[in-house]
C-alpha cells in the first residue's frame, strides 16, 4: 500500500474509523486487529504519532538537503561549464601546435649538412646563425600567436561564465 497511505491513515483515523483495520493491515501490523467499533489502542496511537514525527523530521531534513544542493548546484554547474570551455580552447591550441610540429617530417625534409650550409651561406655574406634565428623567430611567433588566441578564448569563456554568475 505504500508509506503515503500509512501516513495518511494515521492522520485520518479519527475522522474515518473504518480505515483502522485497513491502516493496520497496510502497515504490516501483526497481532490482533482493532475492530472498527473498538477504541483506538493508546499505545498504538502513541507509536503511530511517534512514527509520524520521525517521518516529518526526515522529510524536513531531506527538504533541507535538497534546498542546500539547489543553492550550490548552479554555482558548481557554471564553474564546470567555465572550466570545460577553457579546457576546450586550450586543447584546441595544443592540437594546432602539435599539427604544426608534424608539418616538416624528416622523410620529406632531411637534416642538412650544417657545415656545408654554413660555408655556402658565408660565401654569400650570411651566417647560419642568422638563418637559424630567423626560422626560430618564425616558429616561436607562430606558436605564440596560437597560444595568445587560446588564452584570449579561455579568458573570454571565463568572463562569460563570470557574467552568468552575476
Amino acid at each position: 500500500m505504500g508509506m503515503a497511505n500509512n501516513w495518511q491513515c494515521t492522520a485520518q483515523w479519527k475522522a474515518r474509523p473504518s480505515l483502522v483495520n485497513f491502516c493496520l493491515l497496510s502497515a504490516g501490523h501483526e497481532g490482533p486487529h482493532v475492530d472498527v467499533n473498538d477504541s483506538w489502542p493508546s499505545d498504538l496511537e502513541a507509536e503511530l504519532a511517534d512514527r509520524d514525527r520521525r517521518i516529518e523530521a526526515l522529510v524536513a531534513e531531506v527538504d533541507s538537503w535538497k534546498a542546500s544542493y539547489m543553492a550550490l548546484a548552479p554555482d558548481h554547474d557554471i564553474a564546470m561549464m567555465r572550466a570545460n570551455s577553457r579546457i576546450e580552447a586550450l586543447t584546441k591550441a595544443l592540437r594546432e601546435i602539435e599539427d604544426w610540429s608534424r608539418a616538416y617530417p624528416l622523410s620529406v625534409f632531411p637534416e642538412p649538412d650544417f657545415t656545408k650550409a654554413a660555408e655556402v651561406l658565408q660565401a654569400a655574406g650570411m651566417t647560419l646563425g642568422s638563418i637559424s634565428a630567423s626560422n626560430m623567430r618564425h616558429v616561436v611567433n607562430g606558436v605564440g600567436e596560437v597560444a595568445s588566441r587560446a588564452l584570449a578564448s579561455a579568458a573570454g569563456a571565463e568572463a562569460a561564465g563570470a557574467r552568468g554568475m552575476e
